[in-house]
């Protein structure tokens, strides 16, 4: 979950970072996250509304998230 969740927010960064004549299609990429990632965008909705349900394991997702998202960020520094 939390890999997906990091692979989005990298999309949605690149996207509000594109000039809007040449945007990509926000879908057609997260379409391509869940292929990678296996799940289907039903199964990961459902698992983000089950897992909102429980403010302890969202925290806990996010974080995940974060240190995924930082960890990308230091590799791709020290490239």
């Amino acid at each position: 979950m939390a890999e997906v969740l990091a692979e989005m927010e990298l999309a949605q960064a690149a996207y509000k970072y594109q000039n809007i004549s040449q945007r990509f299609d926000i879908d057609f990429m997260f379409d391509g996250i869940y292929k990678k990632n296996k799940v289907t965008k039903e199964e990961f909705n459902t698992s983000l509304k089950f897992y909102s349900s429980s403010p302890k394991e969202m925290d806990d997702i996010y974080n995940e998230t974060i240190e995924l998202l930082t960890k990308k960020q230091a590799d791709a520094i020290g490239k």
